[in-house]
C-alpha cells in the first residue's frame, strides 16, 4: 500500500537581525495550522519577559 505525504516546501529567510524573520515564519506555521493558539500565546509571554515586544 503507497503512503502518501503532504509536499515538502523548504524556504530560506534572509535579513538583518530584528528584521522580523521569525515573527514572519512564526505567523505563517500559525496560519497553516502547524502552530497552536497556546504555543503562540506562551511565545508571546516568554517574549514580553524577556522585552522583546
Amino acid at each position: 500500500m503507497p503512503v502518501f505525504r503532504e509536499p515538502v516546501l523548504n524556504v530560506a529567510v534572509v535579513g538583518g537581525a530584528w528584521h522580523g524573520k521569525s515573527t514572519l515564519i512564526g505567523r505563517l506555521l500559525h496560519e497553516l495550522g502547524r502552530v497552536s493558539d497556546k504555543m503562540v500565546e506562551r511565545m508571546r509571554r516568554l517574549a514580553s519577559a524577556l522585552g522583546h515586544e
